[in-house]
């Protein structure tokens, strides 16, 4: 959208580790708590006055958080429990300004087509 909206932005990558603990259900927390700790080292790299924003989109179905894959064996897993379900890719922001801290989330609404895993 920045660029769209052509606003001069830079692209930095935060050093953060992003875990999840497994019985974590305070999902709206931790929609915070991660992209915060983006911001946060991001601003602590840059050592710059410029806005930041800094995002985290989690993936949850029926209650469950789906983790990033940390395999392909667990890639092919993840996909065969979301097909033909409904979940939803959540993404929590945080914006950095002026001493300022603005964070919202965005539900979105995610429905996949069932596939024939046989087909791989």
């Amino acid at each position: 959208m920045l660029e769209w909206a052509e606003v001069p932005f830079e692209i930095m990558g935060a050093d953060t580790e992003r875990v999840i603990p497994c019985a974590f259900t305070a999902l709206k927390k931790l929609l915070y708590i991660l992209p915060a700790d983006k911001a946060l080292a991001i601003q602590q790299k840059s050592n710059s006055n410029k806005p930041i924003i800094a995002a985290d989109t989690i993936v949850v179905l029926q209650n469950d958080i789906i983790g990033k894959p940390k395999s392909r064996e667990d890639a092919v897993n993840i996909l065969t429990r979301l097909a033909g379900n409904q979940h939803r890719a959540v993404t929590g922001v945080v914006i950095l300004n002026a001493g300022k801290e603005t964070s919202f989330a965005n539900v979105t609404a995610v429905q996949f087509h069932p596939f024939d895993q046989s087909a791989n």
